[in-house]
């Protein structure tokens, strides 16, 4: 102590600024925990060592939410816009304080609830999805889908605007919404050529069945003209007249 009061008298002698020297000092000798809160702090309040330590009494100095911390599981509710890192250390900080004399696997299981429990519904939900078993595992589902869900607030609306050259661009919903009757005509003309397509293949079989008729038909023994004339005289034989008559050819 009063080595620091000699420091702190030797630097007002030589002008210099002893809370900017100290806040500049200060990180390197911060563990994790609270090297993590002041990392999340504005840089205004980093610049001052006692506006720093201001901010991190305020995080980690408190001492009367302990009894409740014990008591209840979502005493240490994460704060609006708080760094999901600053929140899981001052669980573990509150968990180490509250329940000193837990044993490894029970301050885990002790981490784990609270820290879920005091994260809002939508990322709770998104851990239990997920099935998360420890502490680590909820902590990284949880920054996966708060980083997420901050990245698709960033995203710039799609609504129709007007380009350089004056002409409108539409949104992806609306280009989407566009081209359901394209669709249908596309489906239309596809439902045609299949039907073309059969039509064709019928007139194509129709085709086949004619050509082979044909084919057929010139193959097959055609008498063409008048029948031949069969002279018959009294010595023709009866066997020979009996053929005659079968065929059919006419006897004189």
């Amino acid at each position: 102590m009063g080595q620091t009061l000699i420091q702190e008298a030797r630097y007002r002698d030589t002008g210099v600024n002893l809370d900017a020297v100290m806040a500049t000092e200060l990180p390197t000798r911060l563990p994790p925990e609270l090297f993590i809160v002041w990392d999340n702090l504005p840089s205004a309040t980093r610049r001052s060592f006692a506006a720093t330590k201001r901010e991190l009494q305020d995080t980690f100095g408190r001492t009367d939410i302990i009894a409740s911390f014990q008591a209840f599981t979502n005493s240490r509710s994460r704060k609006p816009n708080e760094a999901m890192e600053v929140y899981a250390a001052d669980v573990c900080r509150l968990v180490k304080e509250a329940f000193p004399d837990f044993e490894p696997n029970a301050a885990e299981y002790m981490k784990l609830t609270r820290f879920l429990a005091g994260l809002d519904q939508e990322l709770q939900i998104k851990c239990h999805e997920r099935g998360v078993k420890t502490f680590k595992e909820a902590f990284d589902i949880a920054t996966q889908a708060e980083r997420a869900r901050q990245a698709a607030k960033l995203m710039p609306p799609t609504t129709p605007h007007t380009n350089s050259c004056g002409a409108t661009t539409l949104s992806v919903n609306t280009i989407s919404d566009s081209t359901a009757p394209l669709h249908k005509v596309v489906q239309d003309f596809t439902d045609t050529v299949r039907h073309l397509s059969k039509d064709k293949t019928d007139l194509k079989l129709t085709l086949n069945a004619q050509t082979l008729k044909s084919r057929h038909n010139a193959y097959s023994p055609v008498i063409r003209g008048p029948l031949p004339h069969v002279a018959e005289t009294k010595d023709t034989p009866q066997e020979h007249r009996d053929m005659l008559a079968v065929f059919h050819l006419p006897v004189t």
